[in-house]
Protein backbone atom coordinates (compact mmCIF):
# COMPACT_ATOMS: atom_id res chain seq x y z
CA UNK A 1 0.00 0.00 0.00
CA UNK A 2 2.00 3.33 -1.37
CA UNK A 3 1.47 5.95 1.61
CA UNK A 4 0.25 9.02 1.22
CA UNK A 5 4.29 11.11 1.64
CA UNK A 6 5.26 9.03 -1.64
CA UNK A 7 2.90 10.36 -4.44
CA UNK A 8 5.61 12.49 -6.16
CA UNK A 9 6.96 12.10 -9.63
CA UNK A 10 9.59 9.69 -8.61
CA UNK A 11 8.80 9.19 -5.05
CA UNK A 12 5.90 6.85 -6.42
CA UNK A 13 7.84 4.80 -8.39
CA UNK A 14 11.06 4.49 -5.87
CA UNK A 15 8.08 3.52 -3.18
CA UNK A 16 6.56 0.31 -5.04
CA UNK A 17 10.15 -0.74 -6.56
CA UNK A 18 11.75 -0.44 -2.49
CA UNK A 19 8.97 -3.02 -1.29
CA UNK A 20 8.93 -5.19 -4.16
CA UNK A 21 12.69 -5.63 -3.92
CA UNK A 22 12.25 -6.08 0.41
CA UNK A 23 9.43 -8.98 -0.28
CA UNK A 24 11.34 -10.68 -2.67
CA UNK A 25 8.46 -10.15 -5.22
CA UNK A 26 8.26 -9.38 -9.16
CA UNK A 27 5.02 -7.54 -9.03
CA UNK A 28 2.16 -6.70 -6.74
CA UNK A 29 -1.07 -8.41 -7.26
CA UNK A 30 -2.77 -5.49 -6.26
CA UNK A 31 -1.03 -1.79 -5.22
CA UNK A 32 -3.42 0.29 -3.76
CA UNK A 33 -3.30 3.88 -3.03
CA UNK A 34 -3.36 4.31 1.37
CA UNK A 35 -5.11 8.25 1.05
CA UNK A 36 -6.59 10.02 -1.69
CA UNK A 37 -4.34 13.18 -0.31
CA UNK A 38 -0.74 13.59 -0.49
CA UNK A 39 1.80 14.71 1.85
CA UNK A 40 4.88 16.06 1.93
CA UNK A 41 8.19 13.70 0.93
CA UNK A 42 10.37 13.58 3.35
CA UNK A 43 12.62 10.76 2.36
CA UNK A 44 12.25 6.97 1.27
CA UNK A 45 10.78 4.69 3.34
CA UNK A 46 12.94 1.49 2.72
CA UNK A 47 13.95 -0.24 5.62
CA UNK A 48 11.26 2.41 7.71
CA UNK A 49 10.91 -0.80 10.54
CA UNK A 50 14.88 -0.38 11.20
CA UNK A 51 14.86 3.27 12.06
CA UNK A 52 13.74 5.05 15.79
CA UNK A 53 10.39 5.42 15.89
CA UNK A 54 10.63 9.14 15.57
CA UNK A 55 12.16 8.82 12.42
CA UNK A 56 9.21 6.63 11.36
CA UNK A 57 7.25 9.04 12.23
CA UNK A 58 9.03 12.05 10.65
CA UNK A 59 8.72 10.06 7.31
CA UNK A 60 5.64 8.99 7.48
CA UNK A 61 3.74 11.50 9.10
CA UNK A 62 5.49 14.40 7.98
CA UNK A 63 4.96 18.27 9.39
CA UNK A 64 5.16 21.86 8.41
CA UNK A 65 6.29 24.25 10.94
CA UNK A 66 3.08 24.83 12.93
CA UNK A 67 2.87 20.91 13.80
CA UNK A 68 0.22 20.44 11.11
CA UNK A 69 0.67 17.30 8.55
CA UNK A 70 2.36 18.87 5.56
CA UNK A 71 0.24 18.19 2.36
CA UNK A 72 1.69 18.13 -1.18
CA UNK A 73 0.13 19.79 -4.28
CA UNK A 74 -0.48 16.50 -6.20
CA UNK A 75 -3.76 15.56 -7.08
CA UNK A 76 -5.39 11.82 -6.95
CA UNK A 77 -5.54 12.17 -10.43
CA UNK A 78 -2.01 12.77 -11.35
CA UNK A 79 -1.12 10.24 -8.61
CA UNK A 80 -3.21 7.46 -9.87
CA UNK A 81 -1.34 8.29 -13.50
CA UNK A 82 1.85 7.42 -11.79
CA UNK A 83 0.19 4.32 -10.62
CA UNK A 84 -0.62 3.49 -14.28
CA UNK A 85 2.72 3.26 -15.10
CA UNK A 86 3.63 0.77 -12.51
CA UNK A 87 0.58 -1.41 -13.87
CA UNK A 88 1.83 -0.87 -17.54
CA UNK A 89 5.49 -1.97 -16.45
CA UNK A 90 4.16 -5.33 -14.60
CA UNK A 91 5.14 -3.99 -11.18
CA UNK A 92 1.21 -4.85 -10.10
CA UNK A 93 -1.18 -6.12 -11.74
CA UNK A 94 -4.24 -4.41 -10.32
CA UNK A 95 -4.84 -1.01 -8.80
CA UNK A 96 -6.42 0.02 -5.80
CA UNK A 97 -7.69 3.40 -3.67
CA UNK A 98 -8.13 3.05 -0.36
CA UNK A 99 -10.76 6.15 1.95
CA UNK A 100 -12.28 7.57 -0.45
CA UNK A 101 -15.72 9.49 -1.47
CA UNK A 102 -17.96 8.46 -3.77
CA UNK A 103 -17.30 12.23 -5.49
CA UNK A 104 -13.67 11.60 -5.46
CA UNK A 105 -13.76 8.01 -6.83
CA UNK A 106 -15.91 9.15 -9.99
CA UNK A 107 -13.45 12.16 -10.33
CA UNK A 108 -11.28 9.55 -10.73
CA UNK A 109 -12.74 7.31 -13.05
CA UNK A 110 -13.51 9.65 -15.38
CA UNK A 111 -10.17 10.87 -15.50
CA UNK A 112 -8.12 7.85 -16.01
CA UNK A 113 -7.10 4.65 -18.31
CA UNK A 114 -7.10 2.08 -16.07
CA UNK A 115 -9.77 1.87 -13.02
CA UNK A 116 -9.32 1.15 -9.97
CA UNK A 117 -10.09 -2.85 -9.53
CA UNK A 118 -10.70 -2.77 -5.84
CA UNK A 119 -11.83 0.53 -3.15
CA UNK A 120 -11.29 -0.08 0.45
CA UNK A 121 -13.09 2.38 2.52
CA UNK A 122 -14.57 2.42 6.63
CA UNK A 123 -17.73 -0.11 6.23
CA UNK A 124 -19.85 -1.15 9.06
CA UNK A 125 -23.66 -1.29 9.84
CA UNK A 126 -23.25 2.34 11.46
CA UNK A 127 -21.79 3.64 8.09
CA UNK A 128 -23.16 1.43 5.21
CA UNK A 129 -21.63 3.33 2.41
CA UNK A 130 -24.68 2.14 0.00
CA UNK A 131 -24.34 4.05 -2.47
CA UNK A 132 -20.52 4.14 -2.86
CA UNK A 133 -20.78 0.34 -3.01
CA UNK A 134 -23.74 -0.08 -5.42
CA UNK A 135 -21.97 2.58 -7.87
CA UNK A 136 -18.29 0.27 -7.17
CA UNK A 137 -20.53 -2.92 -8.03
CA UNK A 138 -21.82 -1.34 -10.88
CA UNK A 139 -18.42 -0.49 -12.50
CA UNK A 140 -16.71 -3.88 -11.74
CA UNK A 141 -14.90 -2.42 -8.70
CA UNK A 142 -14.34 -5.07 -5.96
CA UNK A 143 -15.47 -2.87 -2.35
CA UNK A 144 -13.14 -4.46 0.54
CA UNK A 145 -14.21 -2.98 4.24
CA UNK A 146 -12.12 -1.75 7.02
CA UNK A 147 -12.35 -2.17 10.35
CA UNK A 148 -16.20 -3.56 9.80
CA UNK A 149 -16.48 -4.48 13.21
CA UNK A 150 -14.60 -1.39 15.40
CA UNK A 151 -17.03 1.24 15.44
CA UNK A 152 -17.84 2.37 18.92
CA UNK A 153 -20.67 0.30 20.71
CA UNK A 154 -20.65 -1.68 17.74
CA UNK A 155 -20.13 -5.12 19.54
CA UNK A 156 -22.87 -4.72 22.51
CA UNK A 157 -24.98 -2.97 20.08
CA UNK A 158 -28.54 -5.13 21.11
CA UNK A 159 -29.87 -4.88 17.72
CA UNK A 160 -26.73 -6.89 16.22
CA UNK A 161 -27.15 -10.06 18.28
CA UNK A 162 -27.98 -12.81 16.59
CA UNK A 163 -30.99 -14.83 18.81
CA UNK A 164 -30.95 -12.23 21.56
CA UNK A 165 -27.96 -14.45 23.13
CA UNK A 166 -25.72 -12.60 25.04
CA UNK A 167 -22.07 -12.93 22.84
CA UNK A 168 -23.45 -14.27 19.42
CA UNK A 169 -23.07 -11.16 16.95
CA UNK A 170 -24.35 -10.69 13.66
CA UNK A 171 -21.28 -9.11 12.06
CA UNK A 172 -22.85 -8.62 8.60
Amino acid sequence: MLSEANHGPGDLREACEGSLAELDVDAFDCYALHWPGALAHRGALRGLSRLPVAEQERLTFPTNESGEPAGADHSLVETWRRMEALHEDGLARTLGVCNVTLAQLTQLVEGVRVPPALVQVERHPYRPRTDLVKWCHEQGIRVIAHSPLSAPGLLTDPGRRVGGREGRFDGR
